[in-house]
């Protein structure tokens, strides 16, 4: 429940080659033959020919809630200033002190993608009937302070990392709301901070309001998924230098309770 480029182009021109080929002519075999709709090859004397099958596999997933991933972020930050995202891929190289989570084992991901999938079902009782739908959740995350690789530096608190809102889409990219992208369904804008006290909230979803299955997010450089603001004066260095930071995020995942009706929610 919980969890706690520069791009490389290659470009592969091939020239033809002019072929020549020789030739036999031969008499053909003028058996006749009967291709069913499954496949199978079956001569006029009913003899199969040819037959093939294939297996599809299918994994059923009800009632469960599940925190199928989160992202890492990595930034290039100035003091006293608000920097962009820089990718989502972190640097533990010469860290001999700084936090790492689960002990440098992370959950986190270097493409920026929040998963969540949902198979809970709440009723909603409309005409008569008993029609399936989402049964809600919430997603909140909390941030460490910041600590430095090198022990001789101190730990930094009181910074601002910053998720922009992205679009929570379904397995195929659509939007998972249930208005679909007439009111396309976000995640909030969330400021974490060491010194904030609790979770700050990310999702918070009512029941009826999406479609159950899988719901992402982007949180990457490509998206404008996030930025990082340091205070003035956080590292109280005066030369030039090239510190290296680490804190940990704790994102919880929390299920809203499952009532046997629901009405659906006003957009």
């Amino acid at each position: 429940m919980k969890n706690i480029k520069k791009a490389l182009f290659s470009l592969l021109i091939a020239t033809s080659a002019l072929l020549t080929l020789s030739t036999n002519i031969v008499n053909a075999d003028t058996t006749s033959a009967t291709v069913a709709s499954d496949g199978s090859s079956t001569a006029a004397d009913g003899t199969v020919m040819d037959s093939k099958t294939s297996t599809v596999s299918v994994t059923v997933l009800s009632g469960i809630l599940t925190l199928d991933a989160v992202p890492d972020f990595s930034f290039r930050a100035v003091d006293g200033a608000k920097v962009g995202l820089n990718s989502n891929t972190t640097d533990f190289k010469d860290n001999n002190n700084a936090a790492t989570a689960n002990n440098g084992n992370s959950d986190g991901n270097n493409t920026g993608l929040l998963k969540i999938t949902d198979s809970r079902v709440s009723l909603l009782h409309q005409d008569g009937m008993d029609k399936p739908g989402s049964a809600g959740f919430t997603l909140g995350a909390s941030i460490s302070s910041l600590e430095p690789y090198d022990a001789k530096d101190s730990p930094i608190s009181g910074f601002e990392l910053t998720l922009k809102p992205q679009a929570l889409v379904d397995g195929e990219g659509n939007n998972s709301s249930i208005y679909g992208e007439y009111y396309p369904m976000l995640t909030k804008k969330a400021t974490l901070s060491d010194t904030n006290v609790g979770d700050t909230s990310i999702i918070d979803l009512n029941a009826m309001s999406y479609r159950p299955g899988v719901l992402s997010a982007n949180f990457s450089q490509f998206t404008d998924g996030a930025s990082f603001y340091l205070p003035k004066g956080s590292t109280n260095i005066n030369k030039s230098s090239n510190q290296k930071y680490n804190a940990v995020i704790t994102w919880t995942l929390t299920p809203k309770p499952i009532d046997t009706y629901q009405t659906i929610p006003m957009p």
